[in-house]
């Protein structure tokens, strides 16, 4: 899966009406057409630029993708 995959899958995921986690203390949400980033402890909510989320998400995607790659070379190292 590619950086353009997971950002349309989290896209997808917010059209309906999903919640998407970018941080360990923030998640982005869609809440009467409106994109909002709030902490996870639900402290503080801000309506948030369409930038901004695209900048969340794509940090998001990057941040699996390099999981993802430490998995297999994890993977690769046990299978030695």
């Amino acid at each position: 899966m590619n950086k353009e995959e997971l950002i349309r899958q989290y896209k997808q995921e917010l059209k309906e009406g999903k919640v998407v986690l970018v941080e360990e203390n923030r998640e982005l949400f869609v809440k009467n057409g409106l994109l909002y980033m709030r902490r996870t402890d639900g402290t503080r909510k801000i309506q948030v630029h369409v930038d901004q989320a695209r900048t969340a998400l794509e940090e998001l995607a990057k941040k699996r993708i390099r999981e993802m790659e430490q998995a297999i070379e994890v993977q690769r190292f046990l299978e030695e």
